[in-house]
């Protein structure tokens, strides 16, 4: 919602870092499988594809909250 749609989001989480999410955030939009983006096989294509998505979702109205210890 937040990328396609330009609705404000705040995901907040308390297992992952906002980094990891956002990794999997890109890989979700650029569809690009997680377990390629986690080990590193991705191929030129799918680089190609991540690049392109890494600033639609810098761009997004998306605010992720992983403060460890919230409960």
């Amino acid at each position: 919602a937040a990328i396609k749609g330009g609705l404000p989001t705040l995901f907040k989480t308390l297992e992952m870092g906002d980094e990891e999410i956002t990794d999997l955030v890109v890989a979700a939009d650029a569809s690009v499988a997680q377990h390629h983006l986690v080990s590193g096989s991705c191929d030129a294509n799918e680089v190609r594809k991540l690049a392109r998505k890494r600033q639609d979702v810098a761009d997004a109205p998306l605010w992720i909250d992983a403060t460890p210890g919230v409960s």
